[in-house]
């Protein structure tokens, strides 16, 4: 039986309404809208991740500019990147350590459904939670 349901609204034109069940137990089903019968069986896929590393990964193209432009003509250019990037990630580094200790974890619940043919956008943000400072969380 579930608790609360909620509709998240699609952000991008291309993207679905998925349904957020939230059982009696605390445990949370995401299921596209036009799911009747609401179970784990024909739940979208999710994956919470941090904050943080979402955007740590948002660098990586960088590092792959930097490694193509290893040839001894580009080598300052790719020196240059680098140490963009790598004070962009000491900057989130810092950023996060003070939100950690003073707010808590910001985790994104991500779609990682990998189908052919899927409804959804892979890696479409679809939640957002807040664990307080020294909250251990199992998933």
């Amino acid at each position: 039986m579930c608790k609360k349901v909620e509709c998240i609204k699609p952000f991008f034109p291309n993207d679905c309404e998925i349904i957020k069940s939230t059982t009696d137990n605390g445990d949370v089903i995401y299921h596209h809208s036009s799911k009747s019968e609401l179970n784990y069986d024909n739940a979208i896929r999710v994956m919470d991740e941090e904050l943080e590393l979402s955007l740590e990964c948002l660098l990586e193209p960088f590092d792959v500019i930097e490694k193509a432009l290893c040839n001894s003509d580009n080598i300052p250019i790719a020196n240059t990147i680098a140490l963009v990037r790598q004070s962009i990630l000491n900057t989130l580094f810092e950023m996060f350590q003070l939100i950690e200790k003073q707010i808590g974890t910001i985790k994104i619940t991500r779609i990682y459904q990998n189908e052919i043919n899927s409804f959804y956008r892979w890696g479409r943000c679809i939640d957002v939670k807040l664990l307080p400072p020294g909250t251990a969380e199992d998933h």
